[in-house]
């Protein structure tokens, strides 16, 4: 039975060559029929050694140098996943402080003023205002069409304004001690504009994306462990971007930075804060030159050569 040939890969091209198996000591020279170069092939040793085959040391010509990007690349990229870093890090301690100071014990006030669609206060109007924690007090708005209430505890709270002769209006509003969803008017002040037709359903206004205090609190949180993830993510790809190492790490810290701020969004972060909009856009600046550098530079050094 014909004895199979043996599988090498060429020590300068790397291509696949199968030569016949060697039958004495000497040394049998391959040339590869891809590029050309030759290398010896030594039959096998009693005891044999682990491979089959070997190569005389110092025969086989030395493999290309690993291409690398230019170092100021590196640099750049290192220092967009640093600033990256530092800011979601900071967003997250931010948020973090954000849903511990609203658990905080607390009582808070509200007021407003009634008025009709052509600006006239309107007086007698029933104002009544119901929170998640139990709190429940009706009043009437006074000659100048004013309402306020005290001592009410943190969370969501609806607001039931009505008049005979005009649409009830209900106005969802939020307190906490990071974030107050209270209507547009200055100072917190809650202004609402009742319009004719009693008979009509009541207008649903809704001041605020969070249900209760606990989903103000759980968002917060929950944006705070992904910026931080992300954070980490964009400081461990600075790391191998200024060594000059794996920039695939660095593009995945990249990819993080981009996608992280998402979360701001999605769990309403910037709703509550709205000047989060500007981290959320120098955040993802930051992740698409780090991103673009570190694709570049694997782009540039190309795939590694196989071991043969």
């Amino acid at each position: 039975m014909a004895t199979p040939w043996v599988p090498l890969r060429c020590p300068r091209c790397a291509a696949a060559v199968a030569v016949p198996p060697p039958m004495t000591t000497a040394a049998g020279w391959v040339i590869c029929p891809a590029c050309g170069a030759t290398f010896p092939v030594l039959a096998p040793r009693d005891p044999p050694p682990l491979f089959s085959w070997e190569a005389y040391p110092g025969l086989y010509p030395a493999l290309p140098a690993p291409r690398r990007p230019a170092p100021a690349i590196g640099r750049v990229t290192a220092a967009a996943l640093v600033a990256t870093a530092l800011l979601l890090l900071g967003i997250a301690g931010f948020l973090l402080w954000g849903g511990a100071s609203s658990l905080a014990p607390g009582q808070f006030s509200l007021g407003g003023k009634v008025v009709l669609a052509s600006g006239a206060p309107l007086a007698g109007a029933t104002v009544n205002l119901r929170s998640e924690a139990g709190y429940n007090t009706t009043v009437t708005t006074s000659a100048s069409g004013e309402f306020g209430f005290r001592g009410i505890p943190a969370g969501a709270a609806v607001l039931n304004v009505s008049a005979p002769g005009y649409r009830t209006v209900n106005i969802a509003v939020f307190l906490s001690a990071s974030y107050r969803a209270t209507g547009a008017g200055p100072g917190g002040q809650v202004s609402v504009a009742m319009s004719g037709g009693a008979t009509y359903p009541a207008d649903q206004i809704a001041e605020s994306p969070f249900a209760n205090l606990e989903t103000y609190v759980a968002n917060l949180w929950s944006a705070t462990v992904l910026l931080a993830i992300g954070g980490f993510l964009a400081a461990a790809g600075a790391l191998f971007a200024y060594r000059g190492r794996r920039p695939v790490v660095a593009a995945s810290a990249g990819v993080g930075a981009m996608v992280a701020p998402i979360a701001l969004v999605e769990l309403g972060a910037t709703t509550a804060f709205p000047l989060l909009d500007w981290a959320i856009t120098a955040a993802t600046a930051l992740g698409v030159v780090a991103f673009l550098l570190s694709a570049s530079a694997m782009i540039w050094v190309g795939r590694p050569p196989d071991p043969f």
